[in-house]
């Protein structure tokens, strides 16, 4: 899939922001693609506002503190508190504005049907940044009890404070790459092209999938256990203490090691000066000198 431009954006900001307007003004194409892929959309649709508000704005004091941005998709509107990236999901604030740009994107493919808040989240957080071991440790932490899961309660987690928000990021964006490593990179696009056509999203999941969403979250859930199952050991007492073990020896022959350059480099510098120091200049006193004791004392 090739598009010809990027999404239209058009940038509303005060004046101490420019620099960070200029900024999301040069990203170009590849910034962006992934999330039409996604999406499915071939053309992004017409142009989106784009508001670069400060953190000391009025709508900066109604927010929880850590909201960074959000998406309209029936107006076609992202707000971005330019100042609050600063937690996972986005690492700057390139990775914001493509997570809220996802959101509209999405919105237009499913033709503004409903679709769950775990699936947008999902698939815009997978679309603003690449999967590294950073997603990997927070989807384990996320995941927690097997019995505790539910997309139900990922939902929720949205609606929560910081770390349950951070939490509904990390299983929502956990649970969308699994989905498309199962089920091939066209799932997504799939999904949200039958909502368009007004098919109920449990449907259309299952159309695509061959499982309703919360039989595909426990197969989801099923995949992790080998993970999960190594975290209690890799977190013992008995590890740790190989941990700290391991790296004090390591510490320890590094400080051997640095010893060792310092006194060679000692002693070649004390070598270097006996080659350098020249016993004529020194003024050899007389005999009468030598015996004048008030002569010596205190030089």
């Amino acid at each position: 899939m090739q598009a010809a431009n990027p999404p239209h954006l058009i940038f509303e900001a005060p004046e101490s922001l420019q620099p960070i307007v200029k900024r999301l003004n040069n990203m170009g194409w590849p910034h962006y693609s992934y999330a039409m892929k996604l999406a499915g959309l071939d053309y992004p649709g017409p142009a989106i506002l784009v508001y670069v508000v400060p953190e000391t704005s009025q709508l900066g004091a109604q927010l929880p503190p850590w909201v960074s941005g959000f998406a309209n998709g029936e107006a076609s509107t992202i707000v971005l508190l330019a100042e609050r990236v600063h937690s996972y999901p986005a690492r700057a604030i390139e990775d914001l504005l493509v997570h809220e740009v996802a959101h509209i994107l999405n919105h237009r493919a499913a033709r503004g049907r409903e679709i769950p808040r775990w699936f947008d989240e999902g698939i815009a957080t997978i679309a603003a940044r690449t999967w590294d071991i950073e997603d990997r440790a927070r989807l384990l932490w996320a995941v927690g009890e097997r019995d505790e899961f539910s997309l139900e309660r990922v939902n929720m987690f949205f609606r929560g404070n910081a770390p349950t928000a951070r939490r509904g990021y990390a299983l929502s964006a956990g649970f969308v790459r699994d989905i498309i490593q199962e089920y091939g990179q066209d799932t997504p696009r799939r999904i949200l092209a039958l909502v368009a056509q007004d098919v109920p999203f449990p449907i259309a999941f299952r159309q695509v999938v061959s499982l309703l969403p919360h039989q595909a979250a426990e197969a989801f859930i099923d995949r992790q256990s080998v993970w999960l199952r190594w975290v209690p050991f890799v977190t013992s007492d008995f590890m740790i203490w190989i941990g700290i073990s391991t790296l004090a020896f390591v510490a320890f022959g590094m400080h051997v090691r640095r010893l060792k350059i310092r006194r060679r480099q000692q002693a070649e510098e004390e070598d270097q000066d006996n080659l350098m120091f020249d016993y004529g200049e020194l003024e050899q006193p007389t005999e009468s000198e030598w015996g004048d004791s008030d002569k010596w004392r205190d030089r």
